[in-house]
């Protein structure tokens, strides 16, 4: 027996037109993963679903919002089956009202993926990973898997967030000047040279933008559409250090990521102006609350500024530091009339409010004033909380104030000493792109590892997500053979009819120069891989194309294998070689998301001959980094080897010179993404001994409830999966009509199969009542 409920009521549904279920695990005609299952069915408006879906079936009812989805559950002999939501999509009324049905669409969970994660990445909540942009912190990043073995958990945050060597190029002055360290060894504006704090001789950290670890935001996508996973490869070393760039949403600045000047970005500086807005100012009217103006007692007057206002700044990280943190001069112009003799007082108050509303003052200063004058004052304090809120408030005593009419013009705040509020606080969200969409980036994940996701069998609102390559044919082997109905045709086809002659694997193009000159030179994008079928029975084309942009990387610039050294400092270089009158200027570009690998500390040069080493301002101070730097790129490792992932369609190290790697030969030595999550599915879709079997067999309601799409299903001599089961109706031995997909090279695992119960000689009637659909042959 099935039942629905929906929102924990069940509906009635109709005895003599049993309802079914189609469950499909993918599209032959489609290579984006799935594992839905849906079913548009009717139920009879008996008195019980009238109590459900009120007056919907009038033209004018009002009661019942049909754009709202409502949770449902299938089972099966009471038993749960399937958890999802149903959608009324059409109500029948016939024979002058006296017949209504309701036509609702059940949809398995895993399709409302694509509901609920609509927003943009910079919207995700990622306050735990919030941090002082700090030279300590970009150093302490480094020590992230695989620099330290795995399971330890170092670096910043865990190993959550690093802040990789990248050359995102300089910016110049009117005349062509370059105004900060170039990342080469040679000329004389580099980062190899040190000795002062000069910008022209070190990296400031200014120079360093983070990258997200990918399985952060995977899993954070997942928790806001409330669900929890499974996952080998998720939670595998390889995955872990994987890291998905936050270079901010407009031209990379190679002083800032602050483009907006009234939103905090990741290492911003924000100005003295945009910190007056942002800061709170409170009148708190303590010792004498008087008329302001000449009209009005009411405190909450108009106030363009916003400093006197109810907005506070929230700190987002602890900072517990034994100096002072100053917060910008703060000017306020007032108009003042002394009501006593022979002062009046005015004071400014720094405050910390704690989540539970205690107050703590952290700094006070007071003046005696008279007449018009402009007040301002710096403060400092050390020692807040995460979840504190900072702002400044103005008491006053024996004195009428009014506020300039115009407020006159703020003065030259100090737009970099200002520690707490000047975005030196990173936010890695807020430099994720925003037009990128939670559930697009979700989508090329599993796509470009060619993922399953799936339902887990018994645990509400918990997905299995696998490889396809691990995970297809990895459930129980299931003996069919005498559920198939021999009275009936089956059809057997060849899988590539259904396919494409071409496919193009690519991701998407880039501005940087080296994007930029693959697309010239090869006409497509770099790392990009056209699979041919050579089948001349085959027509058309598909391309398949992720958000994410390709990065080739390379050795610095001028780097050698002599000399200056260097030769192994292999960095993504994500800017532009443009011409100007004043000569070749790398400029920065907004560049779209990347996945990349980190690599670890490695050498800058292949042997300690070879090897410099490099500055960074740290803590005021020239330092000396030494001979190691930070590195990400496509591969899994570095140096390469038989076991690296090139996260390339196609493996490509095309622009990385490699004169000492004698017989250095790729294809020998790794596997791009397709190679290895993609290239069996494919070869066995086109392969021309793929078949695709259409048949019907009597199917108990055991057989579907049990049943997982992972699963091997044997009949006669061959084993299969299944791509699709239509029309199931959980009525014992229900003939039901399933597509099975021969599996090619299928191994039995250890200890060998033994159908249970098979003799096909007990089969009433063969195979001879197949029917060879092959149409084009």
């Amino acid at each position: 027996m099935l039942q629905l409920r929906v929102e924990g009521k069940y509906i009635d549904l109709y005895d003599t037109d049993p309802i079914k279920l189609n469950l499909s695990l993918e599209s032959l005609q489609s290579f984006k993963p799935t594992s839905v299952f849906t079913r548009t069915f009717r139920v009879p408006s008996t008195a019980n679903n009238y109590e459900f879906f009120q007056t919907a079936f009038e033209v004018n009812g009002y009661d019942f919002d049909i754009t709202i989805k409502k949770d449902a559950v299938l089972l099966v002999n009471t038993d749960e089956y399937k958890q999802g939501h149903i959608r009324l999509n059409k109500i029948y009324n016939s024979d002058n009202g006296k017949r209504i049905d309701y036509e609702i669409v059940f949809f398995g969970e895993v399709r409302d993926l694509a509901s609920v994660l609509n927003d943009g990445l910079c919207q995700l909540d990622l306050s735990h990973l919030h941090h002082m942009h700090s030279e300590d912190n970009i150093i302490d990043s480094w020590q992230a898997y695989p620099e330290t073995p795995a399971g330890n958990n170092d670096g910043l945050k865990s190993g959550s967030v690093i802040y990789p060597l990248i050359d995102f190029g300089n910016t110049y002055d009117e005349n062509g000047n370059i105004e900060q360290a170039r990342i080469s060894p040679q000329g004389t504006h580099n980062f190899t040279q040190g000795g002062s704090t000069s910008a022209l001789k070190n990296l400031t950290r200014d120079r360093f933008k983070p990258l997200i670890k990918a399985k952060d935001l995977v899993d954070k996508i997942l928790d806001n559409a409330g669900y929890t996973y499974e996952s080998t490869f998720l939670n595998s070393n390889l995955f872990r250090h994987i890291y998905v760039s936050a270079f901010g949403n407009e031209r990379i600045n190679i002083n800032d990521l602050l483009l907006d000047t009234n939103t905090e970005y990741c290492g911003a500086v924000m100005s003295g102006g945009d910190i007056y807005k942002n800061a709170a100012f409170q009148s708190t009217f303590e010792y004498l609350t008087l008329p302001l103006d000449d009209t009005t007692s009411d405190p909450n007057f108009d106030d363009p500024y916003g400093f006197i206002s109810s907005s506070y700044y929230v700190v987002p990280v602890d900072i517990n530091a034994t100096t002072d943190y100053i917060l910008p001069a703060i000017t306020i112009y007032f108009n003042l009339s002394v009501i006593t003799d022979p002062t009046g007082i005015l004071t400014f108050e720094t405050v910390r409010e704690e989540p539970d509303g205690t107050i703590h003052i952290l700094d006070t200063n007071s003046w005696v004033v008279s007449g018009d004058a402009a007040y301002t004052n710096n403060f400092s304090f050390n020692g807040v909380n995460q979840g504190d809120k900072i702002y400044v408030r103005v008491k006053y005593k024996y004195c009428i104030f009014t506020i300039y009419e115009d407020y006159g013009s703020p003065t030259a705040f100090p737009s970099r000493h200002n520690y707490l509020l000047s975005g030196d606080v990173c936010k890695p969200e807020l430099c994720l792109d925003c037009d990128y969409k939670q559930i697009d980036f979700l989508t090329d994940i599993i796509s470009k590892f060619k993922l399953i996701i799936a339902p887990h069998p018994t645990i509400k609102s918990k997905l299995i997500i696998e490889p396809w390559k691990d995970w297809i044919a990895s459930g129980e082997i299931k003996d069919w053979t005498k559920k198939l109905d021999t009275s009936k045709d089956v059809v057997i086809e060849p899988t590539f009819f259904e396919q494409d002659d071409i496919i193009n694997f690519t991701e998407s193009p880039d501005g940087d120069f080296l994007n930029t000159l693959n697309e010239e030179i090869f006409k497509e994008v770099y790392g990009a891989l056209r699979f041919d079928s050579q089948n001349d029975l085959l027509k058309g084309e598909k391309k398949f194309e992720t958000k994410f942009a390709s990065t080739p990387v390379k050795q610095i610039e001028d780097a050698s294998t002599a000399g200056n050294g260097m030769w192994n400092t292999i960095i993504p270089q994500i800017h532009t070689h443009t011409n100007t009158d004043t000569g070749l200027q790398h400029l920065p570009i907004k560049a779209k998301t990347r996945l990349l690998f980190y690599d670890g500390l490695e050498s800058t040069g292949y042997e300690p001959a070879n090897a410099k080493d490099w500055y960074m301002v740290v803590n005021g101070s020239s330092t000396n980094m030494g001979d190691e730097f930070p590195m990400v790129s496509p591969y899994s490792e570095w140096p390469i080897d038989t076991q690296t992932l090139d996260l390339n369609w196609q493996k490509e190290t095309s622009y990385i010179l490699q004169p000492d790697l004698v017989g250095f030969d790729i294809d020998a030595y790794m596997e791009s993404v397709y190679d290895r999550y993609w290239i069996n599915y494919v070869n066995d879709l086109y392969n021309k001994w793929g078949r695709k079997i259409t048949a019907y067999f009597y199917l108990t309601s055991e057989d579907i409830r049990n049943f997982e799409f992972k699963d091997v299903i044997f009949v006669k001599d061959t084993y299969y999966y299944i791509s699709k089961i239509i029309d199931a109706t959980f009525q014992e031995n229900s003939l039901t009509k399933v597509e099975l997909i021969k599996l090619l090279d299928f191994v039995v695992p250890s200890g060998g199969f033994i159908p249970i119960g098979t003799n096909w000689e007990d089969v009433a009637t063969l195979w001879n009542n197949t029917t060879d659909n092959w149409e084009d042959v």
